[in-house]
């Protein structure tokens, strides 16, 4: 396996410079800072290779970042031989990764169907929470250490045709609201829906993004109204992979960001039809009704797979992106990349 590496430039990140456009039923003067846009570093930024994390015959993708002073702590999904499980590494800034990624959760429940994937990883209160998504629906699994984590027994959450929920749920986003209490956002369909829990999370409620609307609304669902600036429709075909990030404004405000993958309509790339795959970002002041930027947050045509971002904010000008991405060769490898915002 060949050793991963992370550029020294990762130490001198800037906040992004984006706008979220207001709507009329969003929030209004949304702060710009730390939505992008970002990049993806280059190889010869990651000294002579584009992943962070890669292994031959592997495929690694989902990311979820935690900081961890001077280093990130990253989980990942690893899919090898047919089996799909959880695994964690450490990254020291401007350094190689400590280890190689080891294992961490694995599918041992008959209503996992033998996979588990997409893992979002909290740290709360002295312990790591991780919300992942199976064939059966989504769990919650926890750990002191953040080495070694265990499940309840039960999904915490299934798809409910009746609430709009099309498709199996996938690539679940969990984070703790300052105000108390459990987030929960995940995919059905081709849109992104949410559910919260009270601090012990012994029951998932879904939440309505417009109550007053006769059906239940999604935080984010595409958009086909040609609107979006910079890529023009690049949400017009879905929106997934959504990934949390919150913080207090100087105003003392509450800030919600949601940053998720978007897929435009079908376009003629490499002598094929295929979908831009760009990452937009939502912002929001309640957690609940979000205003979408009009430009993307991550936009790349020399990598047009990457996608499932986590973001971490180091400090008020520093963020760092991680995504699933192509590590390049003709194998198109698929690991872990990262992106900076100039």
């Amino acid at each position: 396996m060949r050793r991963p590496a992370l550029s020294l430039a990762l130490c001198a990140l800037v906040f992004g410079c984006s706008t979220l456009t207001a709507s009329p039923e969003g929030d209004r003067a949304l702060p710009a800072g730390r939505g992008g846009p970002y990049r993806p570093l280059t190889a010869a930024e990651m000294g002579g290779q584009l992943c962070v994390v890669l292994e031959n015959n592997v495929r690694y993708d989902d990311p979820s970042a935690l900081a961890d002073g001077d280093a990130v702590i990253v989980y990942a999904t690893r899919e090898a031989d047919g089996r799909s499980s959880i695994v964690r590494t450490r990254v020291v800034l401007g350094a190689r990764p400590d280890a190689a990624p080891s294992e961490v959760f694995a599918a041992t429940l008959p209503w996992q169907s033998g996979r588990v994937a997409a893992p979002s990883v909290v740290q709360h209160d002295g312990k790591f929470f991780m919300a992942y998504a199976t064939p059966g629906g989504l769990g919650i699994a926890e750990s002191r250490d953040g080495l070694s984590f265990t499940e309840a027994g039960v999904a915490r959450l299934e798809a409910d045709p009746a609430a709009g929920e099309s498709t199996p749920l996938g690539s679940p986003a969990l984070v703790h609201d300052p105000a108390g209490g459990w987030v929960l956002a995940y995919t059905s369909g081709a849109s992104i829906w949410a559910a919260r829990a009270d601090d012990a999370m012994s029951r998932f409620e879904r939440l309505d993004a417009a109550a007053e609307t006769p059906r239940r609304d999604p935080l984010v669902a595409p958009d086909d109204d040609g609107l979006d600036a910079g890529a023009p429709d690049f949400r017009a075909g879905s929106v997934s992979d959504p990934a949390f990030t919150v913080e207090e404004t100087s105003a003392g405000r509450t800030l919600w960001r949601l940053f998720f993958t978007a897929r435009g309509r079908p376009t003629l790339v490499d002598g094929g039809l295929r979908s831009e795959v760009v990452v937009g970002v939502a912002g929001s002041f309640d957690g609940r009704r979000y205003t979408v930027s009009t430009s993307p947050a991550f936009s790349s045509r020399v990598d047009v797979s990457a996608s499932a971002p986590s973001v971490i904010l180091r400090n008020q000008r520093e963020s760092i992106m991680f995504l699933g991405g192509n590590c390049g060769g003709f194998s198109q490898r698929r690991g872990l990349r990262v992106a900076v915002a100039p």
